[in-house]
Parts: C-alpha cells; sequence; structure tokens
C-alpha cells in the first residue's frame, strides 16, 4: 500500500509541476486553491496536491525537479498521459450516451480508470 500511495503522489506532484513549469498538465487535474464563499455563492472546494504552505511546495518542486524532469521523459509519462487522455474521452462519452446522468458533479469522476477499462475493452 504504501508504494501505490507513493506512486499517486509522485504523479499528482508531477502534474503539479507541469503546471508550473509550463502552465497546464497534460494529464490529471489542474491544481485549484479553496476560495471562500461569497453572499451569492458558496466555498469553492480546491483541488490538486496540498501543501503546508506555498514556500513548502516550492520547496519540494525544485527538490523533485530532477526526478520529474528525467520521468516526463520516460514511455511511462507517455502512458500516463494516455490514460488520462482515454479516461477523460471515455468520461465524455458516457455522459453524451446517459443522458440525464453526470459524472463530473465533483471534481473527480464517480468511475474508477479500472471500471472503465474492464467495461470498454475485456467485454
Amino acid at each position: 500500500m504504501r508504494f501505490t500511495e507513493y506512486v499517486i503522489r509522485f504523479v499528482r506532484l508531477a502534474s503539479r509541476y507541469e503546471e508550473e513549469v509550463t502552465g497546464e498538465t497534460r494529464f490529471g487535474y489542474t491544481s485549484a486553491p479553496f476560495m471562500d464563499g461569497t453572499a451569492t455563492r458558496g466555498p469553492t472546494l480546491g483541488s490538486g496536491i496540498t501543501f503546508g504552505d506555498d514556500a513548502l511546495g516550492m520547496r519540494e518542486l525544485t527538490a523533485n525537479a530532477h526526478r520529474l524532469e528525467a520521468w516526463r521523459q520516460t514511455k511511462s509519462y507517455e502512458y500516463c498521459v494516455q490514460v488520462s487522455r482515454l479516461l477523460i474521452a471515455t468520461m465524455v462519452a458516457l455522459t453524451c450516451w446517459l443522458p440525464g446522468r453526470t459524472f463530473f458533479k465533483r471534481k473527480r469522476p464517480i468511475l474508477s480508470l479500472a471500471s472503465i477499462l474492464f467495461t470498454n475493452f475485456l467485454s
């Protein structure tokens, strides 16, 4: 379980790193801060990896920059981008096929990647 958690955190960190360096990410969700509510609108939850403060986040990104840049040059990174695009395309297609049901009420999709792969490729 610890290795899985490390990989998930690394991928989230890589997504944040891409946002900081290129201004966008090719996979994952974009990072957004928590927004307090106003009189007309309620609070909005944030998304992406979180740090104790901005300085700590920048230190972690800087300390891991060489690992993140090296990973961006590998096949594993390209596979991650392809799977992310497949997941998004499948979610959009499912939303179109099932009128009246939305899968994007939350920041994270309800369906898991495994269920999409099993439904589309193994049946």
